[in-house]
């Protein structure tokens, strides 16, 4: 008796050690590796992008934010107003998960004021994209947002209007939606209240540097190489008709 529960014992380990070793095996080369869905544009795993059918309506909302990038160098040294600049879709513009403008796309800002380097002043290109052309010939309201050269400018899919204090040194409240004003009104009177002092020192002292010719150095054209960032923001809510 004790010698048939030995032997079942050992053949129980047998069969215990067989099936952990078929579990341990390795993977072999010629084993099927299932597919990793890709379903987005980009190439990683996200929902479906599709392509928009005839008929559909798609809404693109304000303060979408674009990629551009520059085709060509823009410098004041050789501007002139009325020049075109040729800016390329980085990446496409989608919404709701349907291309309403595909990468690639080219479209036109326009150069509206230049100023060459001069003594003490750096030279400074002006130029804007009023509208953005979308495929059913219709156009949204845009303006450039910030540039960087190079292409590494992180754009977000929703941009905010920048503070218009900034170059004066002021934290002016940023009004992003209508209802705002009324809010931010007792920030901006406390500003203003402020800063009126500085801003009449400043005044004074920019009339008396304008009499002020001993400065040599020479300024420095504005350059903005090609394959630069521009973020371009949609500033009103758009419908696209396919």
């Amino acid at each position: 008796m004790r010698k048939q529960v030995i032997t079942l014992f050992a053949m129980m380990l047998v069969v215990i050690s067989q099936v952990q070793a078929q579990q341990l095996e390795p993977v072999k080369a010629t084993d099927p590796v299932p597919p990793v869905p890709v379903t987005s544009e980009s190439g990683q795993n996200g929902p479906p992008v599709n392509q928009p059918i005839k008929g559909q309506i798609v809404k693109v909302p304000r303060r979408a934010g674009l990629k551009f990038l520059t085709l060509q160098p823009l410098s004041s040294e050789t501007a002139a107003v009325g020049d075109e600049i040729p800016l390329q879709l980085e990446r496409p513009l989608i919404i709701n998960n349907t291309v309403v403008l595909p990468a690639g796309q080219v479209v036109k800002a326009k150069v509206t004021k230049v100023r060459k380097a001069q003594k003490c002043k750096d030279g400074e290109v002006q130029w804007k994209l009023d509208r953005l052309p979308f495929p059913d010939s219709s156009t949204a309201k845009t303006q450039i947002w910030s540039m960087s050269p190079g292409p590494t400018l992180q754009v977000p899919a929703r941009l905010y209007q920048e503070s218009t204090g900034d170059d004066l040194g002021l934290d002016f409240p940023e009004i992003n939606e209508w209802w705002e004003a009324p809010l931010a009104f007792p920030m901006w009177a406390l500003t203003v209240a402020v800063a009126s002092p500085l801003l009449a020192l400043f005044g004074v002292v920019i009339f008396f540097q304008s009499f002020d010719d001993t400065c040599v150095v020479p300024g420095k054209e504005f350059v903005l190489p090609t394959n630069s960032s521009v973020a371009v923001m949609i500033t009103e809510a758009h419908q696209v008709r396919f």
